[in-house]
């Protein structure tokens, strides 16, 4: 299939999107699947988004705006538009976003305006972003806001990538603040460098919540301050998932204190592909061979699962950025060329092609990362968010379609 196959992919989903939007007073919403707690008890159900990156209306946003810059369309711009008006207005009401989370806080939110303004020519959205910032980054660090998903690993590059655009020293002070909270917070070996995240026993290890994001945002203001602390923080990190490293699976174990034994996971969240995310970048920023030979591991096995989920179970495959297909082979495409091995990129492009013939040709729903831990309901419900649903997936396309103007949302740099 050709790129405009992929600009069409992401064109039908925003248009799906924009007839299921609700609106009302020029504001925006969807009603989408998400995991909440009823009667105590975790399961999935269907309500309207809050404003968040990670499966609320800042990622559709962020979809939408991106779209715009690859096809102009009035109809979807005004989508665009009523869906930052409802996220300006969800902001100014009391709610429940933590502060320095990227992808469940204002910082997240923050990021995306001042991302959409710049993509879509609208600078008084890119300014909303970063009065938003301006807010938070003089606020007490919670103490529980600390990994990727969670708080400050999350921000801390986040916050690197605005003070390098803005030429603004308040972003790096504060990235350099939220590191010395993150390293006072660490418990430490001999040898190694991890955090116990709420309702965990264990430093984890992984992406999302784990060492290797907290480590990969370590380096990163490393690289940019030279000083030595955050690098040597940032590789002692690292050591803690090598010294967990499991050669029988190739793959590092998922420690969350729910599993009875470690479950080895193929995710952007938990597991090889996040690892060999934060490695690939870890070696653009080092030039250590070992750091590439690590991502190359966590490569090769993304890679094997993919593969053999594509050829035994196609129809359990979901295209979520978070735990599914997409997320992995976006992963393998960043990877394709740093490491010499074509058959990474020609297996995302091949995933990209069985989504159009299996879901957009078809007009049948896309499957989504919404799992339902209880069992009473339905996992893999058609969701509207960026990093569990159609939102993300649309922006998987695009990426295969620009992917030196489409940035990614796995990492931010």
């Amino acid at each position: 299939m050709s790129s405009q196959h992929y600009l069409e992919a992401a064109e039908s989903i925003a248009k799906h999107l924009q007839r299921e939007c609700i609106s009302f007073n020029n504001r925006s919403n969807w009603q989408g699947a998400v995991v909440d707690s009823v009667n105590g008890q975790f399961q999935v159900v269907t309500r309207t988004f809050d404003a968040s990156l990670y499966n609320g209306l800042a990622g559709v946003a962020v979809f939408l705006a991106e779209l715009h810059r690859q096809k102009p369309d009035d109809i979807l711009f005004q989508t665009l538009e009523s869906t930052v008006n409802n996220i300006q207005h969800m902001l100014g009401q009391p709610h429940k976003l933590s502060t320095f989370s990227l992808h469940a806080g204002q910082l997240g939110i923050a990021y995306a305006m001042w991302r959409i303004g710049g993509v879509v020519n609208r600078p008084d959205w890119k300014e909303q972003g970063l009065n938003l910032l301006q807010h938070i980054h003089t606020l007490p660090i919670p103490d529980d806001e600390l990994d990727v998903i969670g708080g400050a690993a999350g921000a801390i590059p986040v916050l690197l990538k605005i003070y390098q655009a803005e030429d603004d020293d308040r972003w790096l002070s504060t990235a350099v603040r939220l590191a010395d909270f993150l390293l006072e917070k660490a418990s430490k070996t001999e040898t190694a460098m991890y955090w116990v995240t709420p309702g965990n026993e264990h430093g984890l290890t992984g992406y999302s919540h784990g060492s290797a994001g907290f480590g990969l945002a370590l380096l990163e203001l490393g690289a940019i301050t030279q000083r030595e602390q955050y690098l040597k923080a940032g590789l002692m990190a690292f050591n803690y998932e090598r010294e967990n490293f499991s050669a029988q699976h190739q793959n590092w174990p998922d420690l969350r204190s729910f599993n009875q034994t470690p479950q080895f996971n193929s995710m952007w969240c938990h597991g090889a592909p996040g690892v060999a995310l934060s490695r690939l970048r870890a070696y653009q920023l080092l030039q250590e061979p070992s750091l590439l030979q690590e991502a190359l591991t966590g490569l090769n096995t993304t890679h094997q699962q993919l593969v053999q989920q594509l050829s035994t179970q196609p129809d359990q495959v979901n295209f979520s950025l978070c735990h599914g297909g997409a997320g992995n082979a976006e992963i393998l495409l960043m990877g394709a060329e740093m490491v010499q091995r074509p058959e990474f990129s020609q297996l995302a492009h091949q995933l990209a092609v069985f989504g159009i013939q299996k879901y957009q040709l078809t007009d049948t729903a896309w499957p989504s990362g919404v799992h339902d831990p209880s069992g009473l309901g339905e996992s893999g419900r058609e969701t509207p968010g960026l990093m569990l649903g159609l939102a993300g997936i649309g922006l998987f396309y695009l990426r295969l379609l620009d992917p030196q103007r489409v940035e990614t949302v796995l990492h931010i740099r």
